[in-house]
């Protein structure tokens, strides 16, 4: 037990850096998101007063163009703290969970069979977001400009939406975010380690010189190449 506590520790310090890394490099992209989904239409059937005014279906660029005009470079990053709050905790809750489970499914000779990893992938991601999900909805909150003045930080607004909400506001939205998390965690797991074993060969020589780049570059590779087969 002593022995496993340094490597989650490991484990969650290394979900929780690249959760805010991705964050702070992201952030615009899902602000755009929101944006786009939540459309003038949309905003008038909810009863809410859009400020960003776009034509139907404008594209990605026109959004981010208008996110920036209306409310400055700062704004394409609004949500951010909850965003950080969420996915460094989130990232680092994943990590600590898969690497726990993968330890526990792997078969008496070491190795993970591949509905196994398809089960520690999901299982892991709907444990994290179930868990962070009222930052979700704060997050999402956050970077629409119409709900997000409601609230004077992360904690009064979990604590508005609360109280004025009840359980069901904080997580609002949990089964549709487990559909959708799940198979897509676990695909990119099985994905993911399938093309380490493929890739893997390409990188290494066997000789120590350059291992370090060698390792980043092909973790990339095969991350990209996960996600790009889950989605």
């Amino acid at each position: 037990m002593v022995a496993g506590k340094p490597k989650s520790a490991s484990n969650f310090l290394a979900g929780a850096t690249s959760g805010c890394i991705t964050t702070l490099l992201l952030q615009p992209l899902d602000v755009v998101k929101t944006r786009m989904q939540m459309s003038t239409a949309f905003s008038r059937t909810v009863g809410i007063e859009s400020r960003l005014m776009l034509p139907p279906n404008s594209g990605m660029w026109k959004t981010m163009v208008a996110v920036a005009r209306q409310d400055g470079a700062r704004g394409l990053w609004r949500g951010g703290i909850p965003t950080i709050m969420r996915n460094m905790m989130g990232v680092g809750l994943y990590f600590v969970t898969l690497n726990n489970l993968t330890t526990l499914l792997k078969s008496s000779d070491g190795t993970l069979s591949n509905s196994s990893t398809l089960l520690a992938g999901a299982s892991a991601r709907s444990i994290s977001s179930m868990i962070l999900l009222p930052l979700t909805v704060v997050k999402t909150r956050f970077e629409a400009f119409e709900l997000a003045h409601k609230y004077n930080g992360v904690l009064h607004a979990l604590i508005v939406i609360g109280r004025n909400e009840g359980v069901k506001g904080l997580f609002a939205g949990l089964l549709p975010t487990i559909i959708r998390d799940a198979p897509y965690a676990a695909l990119y797991l099985f994905f993911y380690i399938k093309a380490k074993e493929w890739i893997q060969p390409l990188f290494f020589d066997g000789s120590p010189a350059g291992k370090g780049i060698a390792a980043m570059t092909m973790n990339f590779s095969c991350g990209l190449l996960g996600g790009g087969l889950a989605t």
